[in-house]
């Protein structure tokens, strides 16, 4: 990893850093193992079959086209409450990445945390900020308090990058003035929160495309966007969300836990402590 003066420079002046070789392969196949326990069950749904095979991120484009393409929910935060996932979220590696930007060691896993496979030609996620979220997510503080959060998101692509695959394009926090944009529109091909378009007319970021391992981190200000996937196969990725514990968010408590307490000031929640509150808490 980067070493921290230089990764804090970046992450004050651009809003984001960009990492490659973060990860290695034991801690990417946590991440795997859990998203492709949904991937299985999704399969079976649509199939009525239990699913035999080795290689979901194939196997689940198959199966999605042999289905009649049909729209599908990831209930992200049920499905990843998985032991492997929970390895993942407090593996060192994003610890100390997470540590070194929020400038602490006391850190919470935000709650909110997602697998994205990105089929071909579907509609890309457009312009937003995680902050435009806020208030949707039951934060009672949304608007200006977003400026002084201590949050870091974590988008993590689970194959190398390429053209036709696309990622993520990210842009700077000077490209946008750092201001917090209205939580109020939504783009109509895909129906998601995004910014008005007239509010960031020519706007345009960088779209590292980044190796297996590889990871963007930036703060909830950063406007970013899905691009397009052109390829025949699913762009696959998970993102995932930090917080600093003291002052922890209302998603956060709901649907997160304690993942390092360097001091020793909070109890780091097990296993059984993060589902239970977690799913009583969807329920």
């Amino acid at each position: 990893m980067n070493d921290t003066s230089s990764l804090r420079e970046s992450w004050t002046t651009t809003g984001y850093v960009t990492l490659d070789g973060l990860f290695g392969e034991p801690e990417l196949a946590d991440a795997e193992s859990a998203v492709g326990d949904w991937a299985a069950r999704q399969m079976e749904d649509w199939s009525g079959t239990p699913y035999t095979g080795a290689n979901f991120k194939t196997d689940f484009y198959s199966a999605w086209q042999a289905a009649g393409k049909p729209p599908f929910r990831r209930s992200p935060v049920r499905n990843l409450t998985h032991p492997r996932f929970y390895a993942f979220l407090r593996s060192k590696a994003l610890l100390d990445l997470v540590g070194a930007v929020l400038q602490t060691d006391e850190i919470s896993v935000h709650g909110i945390f997602n697998a994205r496979p990105m089929l071909p030609g579907a509609a890309p996620t457009p312009w937003h900020q995680d902050a435009q979220y806020w208030r949707e997510h039951g934060e009672p503080d949304a608007g200006n308090p977003a400026l002084r959060r201590r949050v870091v998101s974590v988008w993590i692509p689970l194959q190398d990058l390429d053209p036709e695959l696309g990622g993520l394009e990210i842009a700077s926090l000077d490209a946008t003035q750092r201001v917090l944009f209205d939580d109020h529109y939504r783009e109509a091909e895909s129906a998601l929160l995004s910014i008005e378009p007239e509010k960031i007319a020519g706007l345009t970021g960088e779209i590292p495309l980044l190796r297996r391992g590889g990871a963007i981190a930036f703060t909830p200000l950063t406007v970013h966007r899905g691009t397009p996937n052109r390829a025949q196969r699913i762009r696959w990725s998970v993102d995932v969300r930090y917080e600093a514990t003291d002052g922890a968010m209302v998603s956060g408590r709901k649907y997160g836990f304690i993942a390092r307490s360097g001091s020793g000031r909070y109890a780091e929640d097990s296993l059984e402590t993060w589902r239970a509150r977690c799913i009583g808490n969807l329920t």
